[in-house]
């Protein structure tokens, strides 16, 4: 249900019968997968209004109350769920969150920003014309949410191991440094390679790159070989890159030899 004090109810009366109206309604997310969700937060495209001060109006005959937002604040312009130490999901069975919403039209759709406890994020978004009644839920189609490895998470590099088909992310920097490559205005495959005679066609490696929130995100295949993925400035010019193997996991071993013992 919703969170305490997130979903207020209104009520006017010129005597002791008193009946308690809904104010808000409501956004019903279903999620599956195996990370546990830390918040989930809610944008409209069009600068919707959705959190923060507010006006309510209401009268003592069946006119059903009215909200209007007066908040000036950037940060009314979404709304986050908290889900304290998180929420763990489940592949099979959707897990419902239900986010308290003023009545709202979002006429060119709107963003749905989920953060797991790993600080993976992942964003599901429409264009779609969703309009949230008061006193209803709007209920959304059940997705899974992945959000992307962090590869940088040991430490930055300039090339990156990666044995798992999924969504993989990583701090753009000059290598194993922290020193930054510059403004970044786009990102690329530049090439890639299954290392042998049979050439890839785009995205059998990797595909889906993007640059948000500080990261360069891929999603990679289950097909084994190698990739580049550059940054670029405003004017096309490369930034910096980075090697994607894609291959099996590393195991450790262990060599006996004439000189001794190795493990590597």
């Amino acid at each position: 249900s919703f969170g305490n004090g997130a979903f207020p109810m209104v009520a006017v009366s010129e005597d002791t019968d008193i009946t308690f109206k809904n104010v808000c309604g409501g956004m019903k997310l279903q999620l599956k997968g195996t990370a546990t969700v830390k918040s989930i937060t809610v944008v409209g495209k069009n600068n919707q209004k959705l959190s923060g001060s507010a006006t309510v109006t209401a009268s003592t005959d069946d006119t059903k109350p009215a909200i209007t937002m007066t908040s000036t604040e950037e940060s009314a312009k979404s709304v986050t769920l908290n889900c304290g130490e998180g929420v763990q999901l489940n592949e099979s069975t959707a897990t419902e969150f239900i986010i308290a919403l003023p009545p709202v039209k979002f006429t060119n759709g709107f963003s749905v920003i989920i953060t797991s406890t790993e600080g993976g994020k992942q964003t599901i978004e429409t264009d779609m014309e969703n309009e949230v009644l008061r006193s209803s839920l709007l209920k959304m189609p059940a997705v899974i949410f992945e959000p992307p490895v962090n590869l940088s998470a040991s430490g930055t590099a300039n090339s990156y191991i990666v044995s798992d088909a999924g969504t993989y992310r990583f701090t753009p920097t000059k290598g194993n440094s922290a020193e930054s490559v510059g403004t970044i205005s786009s990102v690329a495959v530049l090439w890639e390679s299954f290392g042998t005679s049979t050439a890839p066609s785009d995205g059998d490696l990797i595909n889906n790159v993007t640059y948000s929130n500080g990261s360069i995100n891929f999603k990679a295949t289950a097909n084994k070989g190698n990739a580049v993925i550059a940054a670029k400035d405003a004017d096309g010019k490369i930034l910096w890159s980075w090697h994607i193997w894609l291959t099996g996991r590393p195991q450790a071993r262990v060599y006996n030899t004439s000189v001794g013992t190795m493990m590597v």
